[in-house]
């Protein structure tokens, strides 16, 4: 391709991206940290552009390798911010599901999802699936146990629980205690 065909291409480009590149940072919201961190970088993508525009007819190598960097700034902006803009869609949504099942949450959930804060609200959704699903088994184990006299070989015997498994749930059940009166034998 001819290196003044190659600038103008690339030029096209990353004058299609920065609308959108733009859009997706005015619609994060005030508190996303997202927001503001690519003040600098994109300064430097338009300065490069800049440069590949006022040496195209001067120096074409060097416009090409401005023109080159600049053009991979961009896109590297265009995908940042696409995934900021998508990561702090997701955080709202769950912030969303949050509210409308009235989940019982200790982090700040709306703040995370002002943030586009997707890890922590994830992590504090996984603590309590993690914990449902413990309190599940556990309410399952102790009525296998009840049904089997205690007996922790006799639940393993009957269930798809092995004794490790029974052991490692009842500790879980104590630790977060959650068990005090039953009692185990092994037979």
């Amino acid at each position: 391709m001819e290196v003044g065909k190659y600038i103008g291409a690339c030029l096209s480009i990353i004058e299609d991206l920065f609308p959108i590149v733009h859009d997706g940072l005015g619609s994060l919201a005030d508190e996303n940290p997202q927001k503001s961190s690519f003040g600098n970088s994109l300064s430097e993508v338009k300065k490069l552009r800049t440069e590949a525009e006022e040496m195209r007819d001067t120096d074409p190598a060097a416009a090409a390798e401005a023109v080159r960097v600049a053009l991979e700034g961009a896109l590297i902006h265009h995908y940042a911010v696409s995934r900021a803009v998508a990561d702090q869609e997701f955080a709202q949504a769950l912030a969303e599901l949050v509210r409308d099942q009235g989940l019982d949450l200790e982090l700040e959930y709306e703040e995370s999802a002002a943030r586009g804060d997707v890890d922590a609200l994830l992590d504090e959704l996984i603590s309590i699936i993690q914990t449902e699903v413990t309190r599940s088994r556990g309410a399952r184990l102790r009525r296998l146990l009840e049904e089997h006299n205690g007996s922790v070989n006799r639940t393993a015997a009957a269930t798809e629980f092995t004794v490790t498994e029974i052991l490692e749930t009842l500790q879980t059940m104590d630790d977060d205690n959650k068990i005090a009166d039953v009692e185990v034998t092994f037979e």
